[in-house]
């Protein structure tokens, strides 16, 4: 007789027979024959498992996943080969496992804890398991990937050095011998830093707030967008000079990388911009080349930070130079950046504004020291767009519209 197959799994199982008669003469050989076949007496593999009377077995190994096997029990004497009855069994099939995200927590400005949970191996052996992680939606393909050891249950990992007030998306993943499963994707935002932001290129600037506005305390001086992309760095003058009023362009001056700390990058009005349309609404709405969860600020916010300062609503509206001593509460005292005597420098504000100077609509660069210009998101015709200059021997703070592809400074506004 055959006996039913036991003990069976993804690639081998245990059968056998039992020899209950020996038909008056001696059983000389006895054993299985097993195939993917219905036949496996005529098709299948032979195993010899010894002779006479009893039952026996064997564990049979190497067999594929998922698949229907047939064996059947034989023995032998003098008179012919005896068979029992054919049965089969199926081999176990290994699936990728099942595991599920767990919802972020303890989420400061620049940590989190997040994990996810292996309820289901597949019928394998989970070797890796972990998290992906990263700033764009879809961490599994382009995220960092944090290993967090084997097998079933529950882990978690520790996200750190992330950036303040950011979305980040995460993952929880899991693997065996099948593949790789993942999670729901999820995600959480830092919190907000209450005295810093931080760009895509991992620049760090200081804050202040200035009324009911929070502003930069420093020219923004990043060579990417938020969402990663570049933008364009053009040092020659006279490329430069040919760009249109529609060109995204950045320069440090006198195109030094080391007056990037100091004076931040200049750029072109479409780069400070985004390619966005001029807006006069306050706030902006434009996030242009700012960072996540800052924008660029309208001529109207410009407005109310002047008014806020000391300034008239009829000056404020005013072209060239207007207002008393609100560019000096603008400017940086000293002279380690901007050039004697630097009039009515106080900076009660704390806008810290340094003569950054700027780059001409001919390509060359000048001022430096002795004045700091401003973008608006507000253009003021189809080529020029309105900017904020402070003097270094004046107080008061000067309104126009330049041509859009000179290289003047950008500070940011907080979304509120």
């Amino acid at each position: 007789t055959t006996t039913a197959a036991v003990s069976v799994d993804q690639n081998s199982a245990t059968i056998g027979g039992n020899v209950s008669d020996d038909g008056g003469a001696s059983v000389t050989e006895r054993g299985v024959y097993y195939g993917t076949q219905s036949n496996p007496e005529s098709s299948g593999t032979k195993v010899d498992l010894g002779s006479g009377l009893g039952t026996f077995s064997t564990a049979v190994t190497g067999l594929a996943e998922g698949t229907t096997y047939y064996f059947v029990a034989y023995a032998i004497n003098s008179e012919g080969t005896a068979y029992g009855s054919t049965l089969n069994f199926t081999t176990g099939q290994i699936n990728p496992p099942g595991v599920s995200t767990n919802v972020a927590g303890s989420i400061t400005e620049t940590s989190a804890v997040v994990g996810g949970e292996v309820s289901d191996g597949g019928g394998g052996s989970v070797s890796d398991r972990g998290i992906y992680y990263g700033t764009s939606s879809d961490p599994g393909s382009s995220g960092t990937k944090l290993s967090r050891g084997s097998g079933l249950g529950s882990f978690t990992a520790t996200l750190t050095g992330l950036t303040p007030g950011t979305r980040y998306y995460y993952v929880a993943y899991a693997t065996n011998e099948a593949g790789t499963s993942l999670g729901s994707t999820l995600y959480f935002e830092t919190v907000a830093s209450s005295t810093s932001v931080t760009d895509i290129d991992g620049n760090v600037y200081q804050i202040v707030t200035i009324g009911d506005q929070t502003w930069m305390q420093e020219n923004l001086r990043t060579t990417r967008y938020a969402d990663g992309s570049t933008i364009p760095n053009v040092t020659g003058a006279s490329t430069w000079g040919g760009l249109s009023s529609s060109a995204k362009a950045y320069c440090y001056y006198d195109n030094n990388s080391a007056n990037a700390n100091d004076y931040g990058a200049l750029y072109t009005w479409a780069a400070a911009m985004n390619g966005a349309s001029s807006t006069t609404a306050s706030p902006s709405g434009i996030q242009g080349v700012c960072p996540s969860g800052w924008h660029m600020p309208s001529d109207e916010e410009w407005k109310e930070l002047e008014m806020y300062l000391g300034m008239s609503r009829s000056d404020a509206d005013n072209t060239s130079f207007r207002g008393t001593t609100e560019g000096g509460k603008l400017k940086e005292t000293g002279y380690s950046r901007w050039q004697s005597p630097n009039t009515g420098a106080t900076n009660s504000s704390g806008f810290t504004a340094p003569g950054s100077g700027y780059r001409l609509d001919d390509g060359d660069f000048g001022y430096i020291h002795y004045v700091a210009t401003f973008w608006t998101a507000s253009q003021s015709s189809s080529s020029d767009a309105y900017n904020r200059t402070l003097h270094y021997d004046g107080s008061q703070v000067y309104r126009n519209g330049f041509a859009k592809h000179r290289g003047f400074s950008v500070r940011c506004v907080k979304n509120e």
